[in-house]
């Protein structure tokens, strides 16, 4: 268990390592790339929350409020399942 955790931990170092060099090989950095990509991905969360809420209130004014004597006999519970 040890020879694993010990290898895992050996092979990340190597990889950030060989990250970093590329980072200043290419000339970007690789921590503000990510935070660019994690900002993008907070702000494209935030915009499908307000969407979902959105659908949800539809959803449920529809379900409220049918609109034919069927949706209204099956939220009576005419209708048995």
């Amino acid at each position: 268990m040890v020879d694993i955790a010990s290898f895992a931990m050996e092979d990340f170092e190597r990889r950030m390592k060989r990250l970093e060099k590329a980072e200043q090989d290419a000339g970007f950095e690789f921590s503000s790339t990510m935070a660019m990509a994690a900002s993008a991905l907070s702000a494209i969360q935030a915009n499908l929350s307000q969407i979902m809420a959105f659908v949800k209130e539809e959803v449920l004014r529809s379900a409220v409020e049918p609109s034919s004597s069927v949706s209204m006999a099956a939220i009576n519970g005419f209708f048995s399942a």
